[in-house]
């Protein structure tokens, strides 16, 4: 019903379809229950009920919901501000190799936001943004005009730990352990 595949579209008869199978525990249904109160499709926008979803399907280990709730933590939305807490979702995110997760890590350590700056790792992070996020690209060239040449290095060597690590999380959760 969202995109009108096979019948008409009609965001009002998605969103019942999505919370019934939200409501039975559906991670990707979750997650788009919170999306439908952030942006106010079907439904008031309700940051409050998007935090709430987005934390259900968070929670089960989805790294689009850790993005958002992320979000939500770091502006306050639905939540009380509270930048450890977005760190700690953004975190989980990019420990899965979610782009956003990685770019919003980028920018937290890039900048100094809620832990000291570190540009390395703030490198690292957009490093591996950047590979799949055009957007983010821009901040990663902003970032190399600012750190000298070894530092780049540094943080380009960093990149491949990161990427290793997420990896073999990855490997490790496909092999069931």
């Amino acid at each position: 019903y969202y995109n009108g595949d096979g019948v008409a579209k009609d965001v009002n008869e998605s969103f019942k379809w999505m919370r019934l199978a939200a409501e039975r525990g559906i991670v990707d249904a979750l997650t788009n229950v919170g999306n439908f109160y952030s942006y106010g499709l079907a439904v008031r926008r309700d940051y409050y009920e998007a935090a709430k979803w987005w934390r259900m399907a968070a929670d089960k280990g989805d790294s689009t919901a850790q993005v958002s709730l992320g979000w939500c933590y770091s502006n306050g939305n639905g939540v009380s501000k509270n930048q450890t807490e977005a760190i700690k979702w953004y975190r989980m995110a990019a420990e899965q190799g979610n782009p956003h997760g990685l770019a919003n890590l980028g920018d937290i350590y890039a900048n100094g936001r809620g832990i000291p700056k570190d540009e390395i790792e703030g490198y690292a992070y957009y490093n591996l943004s950047s590979a799949v996020l055009e957007s983010d690209r821009k901040w990663l060239t902003l970032l190399e005009e600012k750190i000298s040449p070894d530092a780049r290095f540094r943080g380009q060597q960093r990149s491949k730990e990161i990427q290793r690590e997420i990896d073999a999380r990855l490997a490790a959760k496909k092999a069931g352990k």
